[in-house]
């Protein structure tokens, strides 16, 4: 890369000229570490970005997967009716977080009244069959001359 400049030393003599050399590389060095500098600190920048995003969207999502399980759980073959939900804050995950254990409860109760109801008919069926001799046998078991007899009254 050259570089010249014009120099009037006085007047009435030839104009002069100044002329700088030198190679292109020392002329864009500076330039580019700069580049080089820039690209460094924006990757590490990105990176950064990157890690705290992972960070805060697992945080964010943790109540959203502790629901999921125990929904997960309440529909599965073993229903635990025990399970609550953490409820923080006043955001639409603490809603839903509510609802749900107004929902277990409201199941928890169902269930407790059908036991209560089934343990009930259980023993009202126990005491009645004790207590209710049988009537007649069946009509296979029953002596010929009864069978002729209902016969009889048929005609």
């Amino acid at each position: 890369m050259r570089l010249l400049q014009p120099l009037r030393v006085g007047p009435g003599m030839a104009p002069w000229a100044v002329a700088l050399s030198f190679p292109h590389a020392v002329a864009t060095a500076s330039a580019r570490e700069l580049a080089t500098y820039a690209a460094l600190v924006s990757v590490a920048c990105a990176l950064l970005a990157a890690f705290l995003q992972v960070t805060l969207l697992n945080r964010m999502m943790r109540p959203l997967r502790t629901l999921a399980t125990a929904m997960s759980g309440l529909a599965g073959g073993n229903a635990d009716l025990s399970a609550r939900l953490e409820v923080r804050g006043r955001d639409e995950l603490a809603i839903i977080a509510a609802g749900f254990n107004g929902f277990v409860a409201k199941i928890r109760g169902v269930l407790s009244r059908v036991r209560t109801s089934s343990d009930s008919v259980a023993l009202a069926s126990g005491e009645i069959r004790r207590g209710t001799p049988t009537c007649r046998p069946a009509p296979s078991s029953r002596p010929a001359r009864w069978r002729k007899r209902r016969h009889r009254w048929k005609n």
